[in-house]
């Protein structure tokens, strides 16, 4: 059952987004072309062409992310709820389904993100891509590292994902309840604002607590990460000297009592979701 729910939460996605998605494809691939253009020596035509270009990608996740959060409300708590909810599947069946699907447009999205930046950035720039900051201190960061930092970055990217999904279904189902439904739509506010005071809150404690998580650009990858008695450093200005990246003495802290709050977070919001969905009887 599991995998038909997959299946439809797909179909679903396939219907809501392929026009879109065709339309802002098509509109960066001619941004594109106008960025690589050549013709005009001020490059004005080259600079309108990626900011539409960029715009264009931001508009397509968007669409991708308002479809995840629309069809995790329209499937729980709208009239089509009542297809989902008489199906022979049990909550933890119907969570799984949308956190799995979802997945699938996360990584269409980090695709969208990353390639079609690339492609924008590499014909803008042309000749001049190489010498941009950005990419040199990449490409440093990937020559000293290897593969542990690809694994590292790509580990950190998907890890934002159920993060993302705890966060949105959390608000939707506890905005939704018994008591907070009387306000509307003004009870799925109230939570996303209670989530973001709450986490103001637990950043700033982690940042006093002597106790942070140090990423250190090291290529043994079992020493990238330590725990170190220390504050969270805010700035990573130090792994930079005189504008160049200095591999051996660069990393980052993260606070760790923040970190290890956004995995309870997930396992809470997983717990609470269950069972706000398991109170749900829209027959």
């Amino acid at each position: 059952m599991l995998a038909k729910l997959i299946a439809l939460d797909l179909r679903f996605y396939r219907k809501m987004l392929w026009k879109p998605l065709l339309i802002c494809l098509m509109v960066l691939i001619g941004s594109i072309a106008a960025a690589s253009n050549t013709s005009f020596p001020d490059k004005t035509f080259a600079g309108l062409g990626f900011v539409v270009g960029t715009l264009t990608i931001l508009v397509a996740i968007g669409f991708i992310v308002f479809t995840m959060v629309a069809h995790y409300y329209r499937h729980f708590y709208s009239a089509q709820g009542y297809l989902t909810h008489t199906l022979p599947a049990t909550p933890s069946q119907r969570l799984w389904a949308k956190l799995i699907s979802g997945f699938f447009l996360h990584l269409i999205s980090l695709f969208i993100i990353f390639f079609g930046l690339y492609l924008l950035t590499r014909a803008s720039l042309g000749p001049f891509y190489s010498q941009l900051r950005a990419t040199s201190i990449v490409q440093t960061v990937l020559d000293y590292l290897g593969w542990p930092a690809v694994f590292l970055i790509v580990g950190l990217m998907l890890f934002a994902y159920p993060s993302f999904f705890a966060a949105y279904s959390l608000s939707i189902s506890l905005g939704l309840n018994k008591r907070l439904q009387r306000f509307g739509g003004g009870g799925i506010a109230i939570v996303i604002v209670g989530q973001y005071l709450f986490n103001m809150f637990i950043n700033f404690v982690s940042s006093k607590i002597p106790l942070s998580l140090r990423i250190y650009l090291n290529p043994r990858w079992y020493k990238m990460i330590q725990l170190v008695t220390e504050r969270p450093v805010d700035s990573v200005g130090g792994m930079m000297e005189g504008g160049v990246m200095i591999p051996a003495s660069a990393y980052v802290d993260i606070g760790f009592v923040a970190f290890m709050f956004s995995f309870v977070f997930i396992v809470i919001s997983f717990l609470l979701v269950h069972r706000e969905l398991k109170r749900i009887n829209l027959r």
